[in-house]
């Protein structure tokens, strides 16, 4: 009897299948769903600024995009930034000018370097106009001294900036990073 279910339970071995596994191999729709969507198109982060501008009447809005993190973690852009511009990079700002109904764009001047050690990053130039379509696109530098200027000439300044988050840090870390963020 004993060999009789010996022989019956090599005999199922013998016919299962040599790879089990309980998950089944990725078909080419799965791979699909996991790859990035494509960016918007400039223009629809164009209609989106150009919507706000004509509801803005006059005046000028400022969007600070957030800063780079203090810590070791993922980037990660202000939503409303994001919105009107789809600009990722940290430390960008925005202009919306009401009266002229256009935007200036200001990007952080990023070196050799930093690109290495931090990846690709949209700098001020020829290819933030086309990627963003901005037609005023500017290093961060220039940003304190067009604000001032429009002031000058505005009456009305909304500024939208959100209260910011705790940071993911370890307790002795938060401090300084809360100073970083009230500094900024």
């Amino acid at each position: 009897m004993k060999k009789i279910i010996v022989m019956i339970g090599l005999a199922l071995c013998a016919a299962v299948p040599r790879s089990i596994s309980a998950q089944q191999p990725m078909t080419d729709v799965t791979q699909d769903l996991l790859e990035p969507l494509p960016p918007f198109p400039p223009e629809e982060f164009e209609a989106r600024r150009a919507a706000l501008l004509e509801r803005m009447g006059g005046g000028i809005a400022v969007l600070l995009g957030e800063p780079s993190p203090t810590t070791h973690r993922r980037f990660l852009q202000d939503h409303n930034f994001h919105y009107l511009t789809g600009v990722e990079a940290p430390g960008a700002a925005l202009i919306l000018d009401g009266d002229r109904k256009s935007a200036h764009l200001f990007l952080p001047v990023v070196s050799a370097m930093e690109q290495r050690w931090e990846g690709e990053r949209l700098v001020p130039g020829p290819e933030a106009v086309r990627a963003t379509g901005i037609q005023d696109v500017r290093a961060r530098e220039e940003f304190d001294a067009v604000l001032r200027r429009l002031l000058a000439e505005r009456t009305v300044a909304w500024l939208l900036h959100a209260p910011p988050e705790p940071p993911p840090t370890s307790p002795p870390d938060a401090a300084g990073a809360w100073q970083e963020i009230a500094a900024d």
